[in-house]
């Protein structure tokens, strides 16, 4: 199923994220650097609920390079 969330409004929300100082409160996974988009609430995978979604279905990957969209973590390259 493919992301079908507004860019502009997942852009907004990202915005609004880091405004709020999103990726200084605390880390989701404090034995690792905390990566923009991935550790978001704009990640399609955020709230870890069950199986995750390719990254290739989430509405940001548009954003990322072609040589890239096949690797593990797409959105690290954005």
């Amino acid at each position: 199923m493919q992301d079908d969330r507004d860019i502009l409004e997942l852009l907004k929300a990202e915005l609004a994220f880091l405004e709020k100082g999103g990726y200084r409160k605390g880390p989701r996974y404090p034995w690792r650097p905390t990566f923009m988009f991935e550790d978001s609430p704009t990640c399609i995978n955020f709230q870890g609920e069950g199986h995750p979604r390719p990254c290739g279905e989430c509405a940001l990957i548009q954003f990322v390079p072609e040589d890239r969209k096949k690797l593990r973590y797409p959105c690290r390259h954005i």
